[in-house]
């Protein structure tokens, strides 16, 4: 491609100037420096005419914000950076030799009745939480009923050497105290051992709710 010059071929200065007056001084177009290439295509000046990179780079060619080609261009790149959002659809358009005006606006209004983006950024559905169970609204002493829960591992060190535990977790379901319990392991028998820890601590507990681990059917059994 040959070098990009102000307007097409054969037009002077004077009518160079002639043609920025015609535009007004406060529009969007007049900010880009406009000039017709020697096909008769409507581009951006600019000050980098001797840049080291392609003339599509350096003079972008100039799109209306309305219309059926910036339209397709618009849902052309967007699909290409994969729904990425506005601003990485303008720049893969500026990028691509097209300079689109408002094209902040045009990208936003076109990503906006994006059936995949809408998908995508749709607002999350929330599901209604269930009634409380009884226990949680039943005045009663602390850890009476109580639900438990086992977290970890936890790395400890035994003189030397570095052991796991973990924590048998009981928590009272009408006051939300909570009451930790070391557990050496997952299994059913660490289990019975610290739940009777817990009982000698706090008090024999009427109702104990788990996820139905194992360990605690174990237990219970």
């Amino acid at each position: 491609m040959g070098m990009l010059r102000p307007f097409q071929q054969g037009q002077d200065g004077s009518s160079a100037q002639q043609k920025k007056r015609t535009m007004k001084a406060t529009g969007s177009l007049y900010r880009l420096d406009p000039f017709l290439d020697q096909d008769g295509v409507l581009r951006v000046g600019g000050r980098i005419q001797r840049g080291h990179f392609t003339d599509d780079t350096k003079f972008p060619v100039i799109l209306p914000r309305k219309g059926h080609i910036t339209s397709l261009i618009i849902k052309y790149f967007h699909e290409k950076v994969q729904h990425q959002g506005r601003s990485m659809s303008v720049n893969e358009i500026r990028g691509n030799g097209y300079w689109v005006i408002g094209g902040t606006s045009a990208v936003a209004s076109k990503i906006a009745n994006c059936v995949t983006c809408r998908e995508l950024r749709g607002t999350v559905q929330e599901q209604k939480m269930s009634d409380l169970p009884g226990d949680r609204l039943k005045p009663a002493p602390p850890f009476t009923y109580c639900a438990v829960d086992c977290c970890g591992p936890w790395y400890i060190k035994e003189g030397r050497k570095e052991v796991k535990k973990y924590v048998a977790l009981f928590k009272c379901m009408a006051s939300r105290a909570v009451n930790l319990e070391v557990s050496n392991t997952l299994e059913t028998v660490s289990f019975v051992n610290a739940s009777r820890r817990f009982i000698c601590r706090r008090g024999p507990v009427r109702q104990l709710r788990s996820d139905q681990g194992t360990n605690f059917i174990g237990a219970k059994r």
